[in-house]
C-alpha cells in the first residue's frame, strides 16, 4: 500500500484490521477489502510505535515523549500519558499493565508501567538505560538497549534485572519469542537466539544473518517460523531446527528502503504477515506451495506499480500479486 505520504514506522494488526504509522497520522486498513478505512490525525510529529490493548479495547500510539490512547470502535482519543523525560521507543501489554520504554536518566525509569486507574504511571523501572526494544514472556520482561545488552526482570519479584551474557556489538533493537526461546536482533547486524531456563549461559546461538541493521523481528501465528526485518530493506523468514539453530528459508528483497516493522495477522489469514517501510509501502506476505516449490505471494498495494502482470484496481490504487520464490 503506498498507504502515507512519508516513512511508515510501525504496524499492528487485530481481527480483520490493520494499523499502520506514520508522522502525525495513524491510517487504519481492512484486510477483507484491502482498503483504508480511517486516517486519524493523532500526534503532532513522527509515531515511532504502537500497539494494540486488547483487553482494553484500545490502540495506543507514541510520539516523543506522549502516549495516546484511542478507542478501537469510536477511533476517539480517551486518554493521553505524560510521564517519559525523552523519546519513547517501545509499548508492549503485559499482565493488564501497557509498558512503555525509552530513555531515562539518574532520576527517572527508562520503563514506565501504566494501569489507567489514573494518568500517571503506576511504575517505573531501569534508571540510566536507553531502551529500543521490549518482549515479555511469563511474568517476565525483556528489553533491548543501547548498551548491547538483553535485560530482563521477574515481574513477580522485586530483584534487580540481570542481562544476558555474552552481549551484541551494538544496539540491540528488537526482541521476540519462538518455542520459549527468545531471540534478539542488533544493529551489529545479528541475531542471538537465548534460552530462558537457565541463569547463567543462556545464549544458544548466534545467526549472522543480515549485511545491515536489523530493525525488527516478528514470529508467526503458529511459533514456527521468524520474520526479520532490516535497514536495506530486506525481509528473511527463518526456521528453528533442533531448538538451536535458526535456518534461512527466504529472502524477501522488494521494498526499497528500510524495513521498520513487522506483524503476523490473525489466524483467519493463514500465516500471512504485514511489513512497512520508510518507501511509504505496506505489504502483505502470504506463504504458498505450488507444486514442489514454496513461494511467498506479496499483496502489493501501491498505486505506480503498472509494469505488473496481476492488478487489480480499487479506487485509483493497487492490488499487486507478486510471487517470490523461496530458495
Amino acid at each position: 500500500i503506498e498507504g502515507h505520504s512519508s516513512p511508515i514506522y510501525s504496524v499492528v494488526s487485530i481481527g480483520n484490521m490493520l494499523y499502520s504509522s506514520s508522522n502525525k497520522n495513524f491510517k487504519i486498513w481492512s484486510l477483507d477489502s484491502m482498503q483504508m478505512i480511517s486516517d486519524i490525525s493523532a500526534h503532532t510529529g513522527p509515531i515511532k510505535c504502537m500497539t494494540i490493548w486488547g483487553e482494553k479495547n484500545l490502540v495506543v500510539t507514541a510520539c516523543d515523549k506522549t502516549i495516546s490512547l484511542w478507542d478501537l470502535v469510536s477511533l476517539q482519543n480517551v486518554a493521553t500519558l505524560k510521564g517519559h523525560k525523552d523519546e519513547i521507543r517501545s509499548l508492549h501489554v503485559c499482565n493488564g499493565i501497557l509498558y512503555s520504554a525509552g530513555k531515562g536518566g539518574q532520576n527517572f525509569g527508562s520503563i514506565l508501567g501504566w494501569d489507567l486507574r489514573s494518568i500517571n504511571p503506576c511504575e517505573e523501572k531501569e534508571k540510566n538505560q536507553d531502551i529500543f526494544s521490549l518482549m515479555s514472556h511469563q511474568n517476565v520482561l525483556y528489553y533491548g538497549s543501547r548498551d548491547h545488552k538483553v535485560r530482563r526482570i521477574n515481574l513477580n519479584e522485586t530483584s534487580a534485572s540481570s542481562s544476558f551474557e555474552p552481549p551484541h556489538f551494538d544496539t540491540v533493537t528488537s526482541l521476540a519469542i519462538l518455542r520459549d526461546q527468545l531471540i534478539s536482533g542488533s544493529r551489529d547486524k545479528n541475531m542471538k537466539l537465548w534460552q530462558l531456563n537457565t541463569p547463567f549461559n543462556n545464549l544458544v546461538n548466534t545467526c549472522y544473518g543480515h549485511q545491515d541493521y536489523i530493525n525488527t523481528l516478528e514470529t508467526n501465528q503458529n511459533l514456527n517460523l521468524v520474520y526479520s526485518g532490516s535497514r536495506d530493506g530486506r525481509i528473511k523468514i527463518w526456521n528453528l531446527k533442533n531448538q538451536n539453530k535458526l535456518y534461512c528459508i527466504s529472502d524477501l528483497n522488494d521494498h526499497q528502503q528500510s524495513v521498520n516493522c513487522i506483524t503476523n495477522l490473525n489466524d483467519q489469514f493463514e500465516n500471512m504477515f504485514a511489513s512497512v517501510s520508510s518507501d511509504k509501502t505496506i505489504k502483505i506476505w502470504q506463504p504458498q506451495e505450488e507444486g514442489l516449490s514454496q513461494y511467498m505471494i506479496c499483496l502489493l498495494y501501491t498505486s505506480d506499480a503498472a509494469d505488473d502482470l496481476l492488478c487489480v484496481d480499487l479506487g485509483g490504487r493497487r492490488i499487486i500479486k507478486k510471487k517470490k520464490q523461496i530458495n
